[in-house]
């Protein structure tokens, strides 16, 4: 069944190994659900989904029950990829890679053939670090939206809100706000990128300085 690009609303990575990666769409965009939330990229989620749309079959065997799907790599699959929208589900079944950047893989949940496609899902779903799909935008929502702005450090604490007549801090003193002087660091922290990942899961934020911050940075949209 084809897979309509724009309508996917739903995609789910299982390996053989246990591991899981589920990814949604939400009215804000792309977003990993499990094993834990964090915003993705959507252009690569697009990526995932239209790499499976074009795949091309090259060759294909019917499984017989005489243990070709084991040889491939299917019985169990090497990972399975669903595909959901609002009124289906593709499933793709990865197999074995084979010579000349190909693999073995089976479209279809109750698919009765393997076929043989290019290697290019495999690459981008098993071979790619999952952590490449993540949104590296620090805070990718703030800025025009953004009606509240809290920091606090060691040697105080800024209150702002976005009120009908401009910006306000509350703290540390009462007094209007510079718009352009806010509008401009809303602009940085927005532009702000993660350059990588350390832990996913870090057992003890001690070790990162992050048990006891220097620093607070909150910011709410309304």
């Amino acid at each position: 069944r084809a897979i309509p690009l724009d309508r996917v609303e739903s995609l789910i990575i299982e390996r053989a190994d246990g591991r899981r990666l589920d990814l949604r769409r939400t009215v804000l965009g792309w977003e990993q659900v499990e094993p834990f939330p964090v915003g993705l990229d959507a252009y690569a989620v697009r990526q995932i989904i239209s790499t499976a749309q074009a795949l091309g079959v090259i060759d294909s065997i019917i499984l017989d029950g005489s243990g070709d799907a084991e040889r491939l790599g299917l019985d169990p699959p090497v990972a399975t990829i669903t595909y959901r929208w609002p009124d289906g589900e593709q499933v793709i079944a990865l197999g074995n890679r084979t010579l000349a950047g190909r693999a073995w893989a089976r479209i279809g949940r109750d698919a009765d053939e393997a076929v043989l496609v290019d290697a290019s899902l495999h690459e981008k779903t098993l071979e790619n670090d999952p952590r490449f799909l993540r949104d590296r935008t620090l805070a990718p929502f703030v800025g025009t939206e953004t009606n509240r702005i809290f920091v606090r450090t060691a040697t105080g604490t800024l209150s702002l809100d976005r009120t009908d007549r401009g910006w306000r801090l509350s703290e540390p003193v009462r007094t209007r706000g510079d718009e352009a002087a806010i509008a401009d660091w809303l602009a940085r922290v927005a532009s702000t990128r993660v350059s990588g990942y350390l832990h996913d899961a870090p057992d003890r934020l001690d070790r990162f300085g992050l048990a006891e911050p220097v620093a607070l940075l909150e910011l709410e949209n309304g």
